[in-house]
Parts: C-alpha cells; sequence; structure tokens
C-alpha cells in the first residue's frame, strides 16, 4: 500500500531514473555537518552515510510518474530525492501531503526562488513519520521554499503546518511561510511553520506562519528537541497563546540570526526555550517581537546556563504595562552570562522601559554590556542607561537584517572579545572587530564601508 495517501501506479508507469552518486552525497552530509552547530543543544545532525541511490524528479506533478511524490514513494531509507534541475517553479499539492515512514530521506531543490512546493492551503506539505525512531531518523530538505500548508485537527493537537517530522528536521536554505497549524476545537497546536523532534535552520528563513486555537504554541517552529539556527531568519510569525518564533523543549544555540517582528497572543513574543543542558546565542539580533501579556523577545526556563555574547535584544515590546514580565528577556531557573551585548528599548505598556526580569532562581551575570534597565541587578561593567543609538533593523550586508550603529554610539569600542567568530553577525567579510576593541552589540561599526543589500541566498 502507498503510504503518501493517493492512488498506486499502474504497472504501465515507468519507473523514475536512478542514479548511484555515493560520494557526491557524502561530501554533501559531510559538508553540512561541518558547518552546522555543536551538539551541546542543536538537534543531532543527518549521520554521513551516502544514499542507497539517487531519484531524479522529473516533473512538478502533484502525482503520477516522474513526480516528486512518487519519487518519495519509490525511495528507501537513506536516498536522495534530486529535483535539482527542475524548470518548472511550482508543485501544488492538490491530493494531501507527501507522506513517509523512510528512517532517513534527502531532497534537494533547485533554490529557495526557484521551486515552491504549496500544500494548497488545505494539507500539509512533508508529513514524516518515522519507522525506527531508535535509528538515528531524520529528514533532510535543501533549496526549496515550502509554502500555504495547513493541518488541522479537531480532537487534539494539531503539529505542524508544513513540516511534522516525529525524527529531526534539518532545513538547508528553505524559506518556510504561510503555513498554519490549528485546532478550533479547543485543544493545542504546535508548530505553524514545523514541528520537529529535534530542528536544524542552516541559511533559512521561516516567516508568515501562525499555531492558531487556542493554545497555539511555536508561530513559526516548535521543536520537542533541541533547536539550532545558523545564518537564518524567524520573522513575522504568530502564535495564539505562547512563543510566537518559536519553542524548544531542550535548548537553543543560534549563531549569525534575526528573530524580529514576531507575535504572541498571551506570552513570549520571540523566542521559548526549555531544558537542555547549556545553549548559546551568539551574533544574533531579537527585535521587534511582541506579546500580550509576558515576554516580549526571549524567555530562558530551566535552560542549563545560556551564553550569549556579541548580540542584540532591542525594541522588543508588551502590551501589558505590568511590572516584572521581561520585555526583553526573562529568566527563571535559569543563569544568563551576557557578554558584550546591546539589551535596550525594549518596552511594556505605553513605553516604559523593561529590558530583563526574572525569579524563582534567575541570574544574570557577565561582562562589557549596555543596558537600559533590569530587576535582577547588571553584570560588571555594564553601560547603564545609555542609549546605543541604534539604526532601524534592515540589510546592511550578510544574509540577516541587523541593526546597525550610528557613528558615535556609546557602543562603539566598548565591548569585549567573546568567542573566536567569523565576523559580526552579518558573517565573513565584516569583521567582529574593527578599530581598537570589539563594539557590543551583533554589529561591527566601520565607518569607512559602504552597506551593500543584495546577498545571494538562492543556491
Amino acid at each position: 500500500m502507498r503510504i503518501d495517501g493517493t492512488a498506486s501506479r499502474t504497472a504501465a508507469a515507468p519507473r523514475l531514473q536512478r542514479l548511484r552518486l555515493r560520494p557526491l552525497a557524502a561530501c554533501l552530509v559531510a559538508a553540512l555537518a561541518s558547518s552546522t552547530l555543536s551538539t551541546r543543544a542543536a538537534p543531532p545532525t543527518r549521520a554521513a552515510i551516502a544514499p542507497q541511490s539517487t531519484i531524479l524528479v522529473q516533473n512538478c506533478n502533484n502525482t503520477g510518474a516522474g513526480s516528486l511524490r512518487d519519487a518519495v514513494f519509490m525511495a528507501t531509507s537513506g536516498d536522495k530525492i534530486d529535483a535539482t534541475h527542475l524548470t518548472c517553479s511550482t508543485i501544488t499539492l492538490t491530493s494531501g501531503a507527501i507522506a513517509t515512514t523512510l528512517n532517513q530521506l534527502e531532497i534537494d531543490g533547485p533554490g529557495m526562488d526557484r521551486l515552491t512546493i504549496d500544500g494548497d492551503s488545505a494539507h500539509r506539505v512533508f508529513n514524516h513519520v518515522a519507522a525506527n525512531p531508535a535509528a538515528n531518523p531524520g529528514l533532510f530538505l535543501k533549496g526549496m521554499t515550502i509554502a500555504n500548508g495547513r493541518h488541522d485537527y479537531q480532537a487534539g493537537t494539531a503539529k505542524g503546518g508544513c513540516v511534522f517530522s516525529s525524527a529531526f528536521v534539518t532545513l538547508s536554505r528553505v524559506t518556510v511561510r504561510n503555513c498554519v497549524a490549528a485546532s478550533p476545537t479547543g485543544g493545542a497546536s504546535y508548530g505553524g511553520g514545523v514541528y520537529a523532534t529535534g530542528i536544524s535552520l542552516l541559511d533559512s528563513t521561516i516567516s508568515g506562519n501562525k499555531a492558531q486555537g487556542v493554545n497555539g504554541r511555536g508561530g513559526g517552529v516548535f521543536s520537542h528537541g533541541g533547536l539550532g539556527v545558523r545564518y537564518s531568519t524567524i520573522k513575522d510569525n504568530n502564535a495564539s497563546y505562547v512563543a510566537g518564533g518559536g519553542s524548544s523543549n531542550s535548548g537553543i544555540e543560534m549563531y549569525h540570526s534575526t528573530v524580529s517582528n514576531n507575535r504572541a497572543g498571551s506570552f513570549v513574543g520571540g523566542l521559548a526555550v526549555f531544558g537542555g543542558t547549556s545553549s548559546i546565542i551568539n551574533d544574533s539580533t531579537i527585535s521587534g517581537n511582541s506579546a500580550a501579556t509576558a515576554v516580549g523577545g526571549l524567555q530562558l526556563v530551566s535552560v542549563g546556563g545560556l551564553q550569549a555574547g556579541n548580540s542584540t535584544i532591542a525594541f522588543n515590546h508588551l502590551d501589558s504595562p505590568n511590572p516584572g514580565n521581561g520585555a526583553g528577556i526573562f529568566i527563571r531557573a535559569t543563569t544568563l552570562n551576557l557578554t558584550s551585548s546591546i539589551v535596550w528599548g525594549n518596552t511594556r505598556g505605553a513605553g516604559t522601559a523593561n529590558d530583563i526580569d526574572g525569579d524563582s532562581g534567575g541570574t544574570l551575570t557577565g561582562n562589557k554590556n549596555l543596558i537600559a534597565s533590569s530587576s535582577l541587578g547588571f553584570p560588571s561593567n555594564t553601560l547603564i542607561g545609555f542609549n546605543p543609538l541604534l539604526l532601524p533593523l534592515a540589510f546592511n550586508g550578510g544574509p540577516t537584517a541587523t541593526h546597525a550603529l550610528s557613528a558615535g554610539s556609546p557602543a562603539i569600542d566598548a565591548g569585549v572579545f567573546y568567542i573566536p567568530a567569523d565576523g559580526d553577525q552579518r558573517g565573513p567579510g565584516y569583521p567582529r572587530k574593527v578599530g581598537p576593541q570589539q563594539d557590543m552589540g551583533a554589529y561591527e561599526f566601520d565607518a569607512d564601508r559602504i552597506f551593500r543589500d543584495g546577498f545571494d541566498r538562492t543556491t
């Protein structure tokens, strides 16, 4: 029986072309593993095992011989589905999600601006239920846009509007947009865009997704395990209840990334992070997120210590005027070590400064930061209350948006060496140190540079 919910192929339908490409796939997986995050909080990457075969997708049909759906049906665990040569631009799924129970599957597209796989606003795009959870299962997606998926579940929890996996999911140069997980009868919905046991984002964008219903959590992504984010953007997502941008149940590792303009109907507009042995946020921006009741930008609960360095957490907002709820950062049963960062311009109510709060064992340590307000006190060498003169969030080079520093900002040359990095948030070509000392925040000021907006992220 087919597992994708469509009619079986007829006996006359030709088999899709299979090619043995073991060295190529092994090199691709090894390259991804070398550029992804360490294993402290991020989910495991796919094992570096050559595929059994590569199956070519030959058209953009919903189903039938040569289609993506048929390629997935014909695959065995460890295979690679190759859609990189397609010249058609959209695969619209009119007969349900593409479903698989394979433990390991890789699907490669030609680029996020060249191929969209569309859920037709009626169902998920990918549904992955691994047959053997103990055998390092994973779904690896590369070079595509996944859009307009919808998963409604009337009797319980709706998980994953566009992508669901019972294993870990790695997205490399993928956009996930305009997807919805909804439980309209009072149940929960987790992961408007993506739900998985663990999630890694590399050069990817999660935008415009929604977790709807009474208890919507993780508007962009919901990871039951860890969350890894590198050179990626999580923006403009919405959760009806908690974690507009995303939620992780086992820590986070985030580098060179931006979380912006996400919204939660009650708590945590940006990122909600729980558990994990240790976590890190480095060279990243959390900006413009909002929630109705508590925690605008970042919530840390029972995380086994979080190191945050050279990051900017700014302009997040709480609708509620009540104090103590952390418009910028809220910490519980966790130590946040904050270094060379800017936490400023976060507000509650009508505009009261509200950068950092915490309770029940929340602790703030660190060195060389600029912070306007904190109910947990201030780490050593903090610039308290100074205006960092941040410019609006914009593309100032690199693949993710940043807040540039204006000339004369007190954050310039006021930071400290944190950890080795391949540039500031923008990446290679944008040195972490210009002048006598590193700047505070995610962006390094350079008066001699002409900013550019045109970073190629499509391959």
